[in-house]
């Protein structure tokens, strides 16, 4: 016999004289244990707004890079893949923007350490979940940092068992999904022709005196159309030369775990090479992650993590000498030049406009090259201190060392058209996050009817940040790579260190009543240097609290219940800050150069001038976000989610502009403000 109800689990027992079913919840949805800041919740248990992306959603996704696995799967997460170059981060954004000057990017945190760098170098291959963070009372604990939404990445982690090996792979192939459709010769001839005349009879031309201002005769548009004169009337399909690339993407990766009941491992290896639809564009990367877990007595448990990942990424450039050399201006040129422009002419040199010729900068092979090193080591010890009650101490050490290389050849497109010399631009970028936490926890529930959750947390980082680069140029030939082969006229190099450093503290509590009335209350301090001391902290409360409606007496087991068999009504309110302003370390901070020359006895002596003129009292942007929402489950299959957020920041970091009379450029303060607003709507079905 099959036993049933609404919101239990169905049962199968054998059918007896005397039967006694004791139906139990059917806690799979329900009872779901999220990761959010600082620990876990029960999904129904919890208060603000969050989504949850289990490792076997992002499976299903086949992709290499962690941003796209993003792509469609919350409400309120809109990915941007503005850069087709493999390896590149898609732009992310969580809710909108709340900046205008500052980042808007989210915060990425690995297994409970914020996480510097391109998210792209974790191979989604390690990931078992990442939950999205989507208002001010989820996010309040990680303060400053939380403002543009927290993405929470937990990595896969050994179980008790014999060990387990498992081996996965990924072959894909990308091609250009929908290109412009452009004109042929033939067409822009008639366009132009058509383009003349009537600016010719605007002009007060009579109709034959139009006729003659047509550039282009009959028989030239026949040969455009016709293809017959391929050198004195071509038809260029520049995007037919373009997007060659293989377009070939493979994925690799080998896990390794198992353990005991006292310590508990998981070891992988991963792989990842992609091509480019275009050629000389490129990502490789090697990941290599443990993760150990160990019970070093009853009470103390310590987890330590070590991940590090090498990416190669390789981009087209140019060899024009105006340009930067970044792919911008190869892509630039293939979307403008004229299908009346030769690939190559007949002799075997290239065709060629002002700019260039797009394809004879791919046929010269020159890269930008790109290659980084990630290396993040974490260790937590965590002790029970009586029942309900543990200290958890962690520290983590985060480096990224990057390599640039840009060797740009010389080109000699033709007899006319010449792009060079040869020059080699070379740069170094280290990045070291040093950061560590305290934690206080308490968890207890009272007369099976109160539970009780607190926190109480410091948390310290210093970040610096090192920067060296070299020039040189007019190379004997493209043979020669070296620095030092190059040209003492004209060569340059400069470099810089910048440190900021971060103290906050922090606290939340957590009070259920029966899992019917929730509620929670937030609050975190942050001191950071890039403020001027009386304006370095800034404080973000929050408050969330809901109503599991379906708990109630009065509504277990009414045809209310049959249909909605869970119902949570809850709301938020907090503020968080914002003080990411681009690479300006030290914006309260007068600067100076020391080349400055000024005249004294009749002789120019060496000193310094002030360059900016900047104020002390500027602080914190500061974002208030409050929301309401609706969590039903419909039949006990069908879950609803709708959500209303409005988003409002204040105190925008922005560079005020001044006239030149001030004899400064301009300075930042908190001078701006917006707001964001929107409705959710999320739909997901879950057959039982």
């Amino acid at each position: 016999m099959v036993v049933s109800f609404i919101g239990m689990a169905t049962q199968e027992v054998p059918v007896k004289a005397n039967l006694n079913v004791v139906l139990k919840s059917d806690t799979e949805q329900l009872e779901e244990v999220m990761v959010v800041a600082y620990g876990t919740a029960k999904k129904s248990a919890f208060t603000g707004s969050a989504a949850t992306i289990k490792n076997e959603k992002i499976a299903t996704r086949q992709t290499s890079n962690v941003t796209n696995a993003l792509a469609g799967q919350v409400a309120g997460v809109q990915t941007t893949s503005n850069n087709g170059q493999p390896g590149k981060d898609a732009e992310v954004r969580i809710r909108g923007i709340g900046s205008i000057s500052a980042s808007n990017k989210p915060l990425y945190v690995v297994d409970g350490v914020p996480y510097d760098g391109e998210i792209s170098a974790i191979s989604t291959s390690d990931i078992e979940s990442m939950t999205v963070l989507k208002d001010a009372a989820s996010n309040a604990l990680y303060g400053a940092r939380g403002a543009n939404g927290v993405i929470l990445i937990t990595t896969k982690r050994g179980q008790s068992g014999k060990p387990k090996l498992t081996y996965s792979a990924l072959f894909g192939w990308s091609k250009p999904a929908d290109l412009m459709d452009r004109t042929t010769s033939a067409e822009l001839a008639e366009l132009t022709n058509e383009a003349e005349y009537w600016d010719a009879i605007s002009q007060g031309a009579s109709s034959e005196q139009a006729e003659k201002r047509k550039p282009y005769t009959q028989e030239d548009i026949r040969k455009y159309a016709e293809g017959s004169d391929p050198y004195g009337h071509p038809n260029t399909d520049w995007y037919d030369l373009f997007y060659t690339g293989s377009g070939f993407m493979n994925r690799h990766n080998i896990g390794m775990s198992g353990g005991s009941e006292w310590a508990k491992y998981r070891a992988s290896l991963g792989y990842v090479k992609q091509e480019g639809i275009v050629e000389n564009a490129s990502n490789r990367q090697f990941n290599v992650r443990t993760n150990l877990d160990l019970k070093l007595t009853e009470r103390l448990k310590s987890r330590i993590n070590l991940d590090f990942a090498n990416t190669l990424m390789k981009e087209p450039t140019d060899p024009i000498s105006w340009s930067n050399g970044d792919a911008y201006q190869v892509f630039r040129q293939v979307n403008r030049i004229s299908p009346m422009v030769p690939y190559k002419n007949e002799d075997g040199t290239y065709g060629a406009i002002a700019d260039g010729n797009p394809i004879a900068f791919q046929d010269l092979g020159s890269t930008g090259d790109t290659d980084k090193d990630y290396l993040n080591a974490f260790a937590e010890f965590s002790y029970d201190i009586w029942d309900g009650l543990k200290i958890t101490a962690n520290g983590s050490y985060n480096i990224v060392n990057k390599s640039y290389k840009l060797y740009r050849k010389d080109l000699q497109y033709n007899a006319n058209k010449y792009d060079g010399p040869i020059r080699l631009t070379k740069s170094h970028t280290k990045e070291i996050r040093r950061q560590g936490d305290i934690l206080l926890n308490y968890d207890k529930t009272f007369a099976q009817k109160h539970t009780v959750n607190t926190l109480a947390g410091f948390h310290t980082e210093l970040y610096s940040y090192e920067y060296d680069d070299a020039y040189r140029q007019d190379f004997p030939s493209s043979d020669v790579t070296d620095m030092n082969g190059g040209s003492v006229v004209g060569m340059r190099n400069s470099g810089y260190t910048r440190e900021l450093a971060m103290n906050s503290v922090f606290s939340r509590l957590k009070y259920n009543y029966r899992d019917k009335y929730l509620f929670e209350a937030n609050v975190r301090g942050d001191g950071s240097s890039r403020f001027a001391e009386g304006n370095r902290w800034g404080w973000f409360p929050s408050f969330s609290g809901a109503w599991r409606i379906t708990n109630e007496d009065f509504v277990l087991g009414t045809a209310f219940n049959e249909v909605v068999t869970d119902m949570k009504v809850r709301g938020s309110w907090g503020m968080l800050g914002n003080q990411q302003i681009g690479n300006d370390y030290y914006p309260y901070i007068n600067t100076y150069a020391t080349n400055a020359k000024y005249p004294f006895d009749n002789k120019v002596s060496g000193g310094a001038v002030q360059t900016e003129n900047k104020i002390q009292d500027i602080s914190w942007e500061k974002t208030t976000t409050w929301g309401a929402a609706v969590d039903m489950t419909l039949f006990n299959e069908l879950q609803v989610t709708l959500e209303y957020y409005n988003r409002k920041t204040t105190g925008i970091l922005m560079q005020v502009n001044v006239p030149n009379t001030y004899g400064y450029p301009g300075y930042w303060d908190n001078v701006g403000a917006m707001r964001n607003q929107g409705l959710e709507v999320s739909l997901a079905w879950h057959k039982t």
